[in-house]
């Protein structure tokens, strides 16, 4: 079994802005390993998080896909209490969204998304 290993949200710990796939938060998951990583990231500090923006933030993380593996990516809000209606997608090196979920089930709130490559990485 994987053991998890954390990712600090650069944005809030830093100030460095992530609100953007060019500024993307490195993951550091490794092709070909099994690993479990979760993000402590603060909603609503990026650029379009507070002010009176009604788009909500962003936060961007990279990971590269290997060729024949998955990925299961899970943003859990709702199930903890929070009104947080997050989204998941995913995009290619070159911006491309490829995936995507916004609810995961009815009535769930929070977005969960499994993405195979069975070619080339991603």
């Amino acid at each position: 079994m994987a053991i998890p290993r954390k990712i600090i949200d650069t944005e809030a710990a830093l100030g460095v802005e992530n609100g953007a796939i060019s500024s993307a938060t490195p993951t550091g998951i490794s092709p070909g390993v099994n690993e479990i990583v979760y993000v402590d990231g603060v909603i609503g500090d990026g650029a379009f998080g507070g002010g009176g923006f009604s788009a909500g933030d962003f936060d961007y993380y990279s990971v590269y896909i290997a060729p024949n593996s998955t990925i299961t990516a899970a943003i859990y809000g709702a199930q903890w209490g929070s009104a947080l209606d997050a989204k998941i997608n995913i995009f290619d090196a070159a911006g491309n969204s490829v995936s995507g979920n916004d609810n995961f089930g009815t009535g769930n709130l929070d977005p969960l998304l499994e993405i195979s490559r069975i070619a080339g990485g991603m």
